[in-house]
């Protein structure tokens, strides 16, 4: 990933995937936080929440969870 921040919109639909990682199994057990309307491409977006360098994954810039997202055009 180059050029961008990743985002990550946490627990917005249910798991539903023998996928998921082991350890991330459940985590959104009881979430009761805001459910977001997907953007689409091009569009212009602001986006709050926690910022943070993700060193499990190459050391890429996110923000996780994201706490709310705007649009703006």
């Amino acid at each position: 990933m180059q050029g961008g921040i990743w985002s990550e919109m946490i627990c917005q639909h249910p798991e539903t995937t023998s996928e998921v990682q082991p350890f991330k199994r459940g985590e959104c057990n009881g979430f009761n936080g805001p459910l977001f309307n997907v953007p689409q491409v091009r569009q212009h977006i602001m986006v709050t929440g926690t910022y943070l360098l993700d060193l499990r994954e190459d050391g890429h810039a996110e923000i996780d969870p994201a706490s709310s997202i705007e649009l703006i055009k």
